[in-house]
């Protein structure tokens, strides 16, 4: 899981922080990561989804599953975690530290 790299002169808006779940390192999918960090009280959202997924877009430019492969794969494993001013160090530490223990638990054995 790794963070969106930032752009030279461009400033983060701190409305959404997402991650890209790695779903082959997991035994687990974005929702089963999503209930877990959820009974650790971190709330959690599915916000983007590709343009193609969306209802108007399928049926105006006659769109199917399966026509943009890594817009899927993305939509699939993208995770909004929490993000804001009112947001303590130790909300974000615990946000991080109950993610990492979601993950490690859900790891798939090498």
């Amino acid at each position: 899981m790794l963070p969106a790299p930032e752009e030279s002169n461009t400033r983060h808006g701190r409305l959404l922080y997402t991650v890209l779940v790695d779903l082959d390192a997991v035994t687990a999918s974005r929702y089963d990561i999503v209930a877990a960090l959820h009974r650790q009280r971190i709330g959690t959202g599915v916000h983007y989804r590709g343009v193609h997924r969306h209802s108007y877009f399928r049926e105006r430019f006659a769109l199917r599953p399966g026509d943009y492969p890594v817009a899927d794969r993305i939509s699939d494993q993208t995770l909004s975690l929490p993000l804001g001013p009112a947001l303590s160090d130790e909300d974000v530490s615990d946000v991080i530290s109950a993610l990492r223990r979601t993950l490690d638990y859900f790891r798939r054995p090498r």
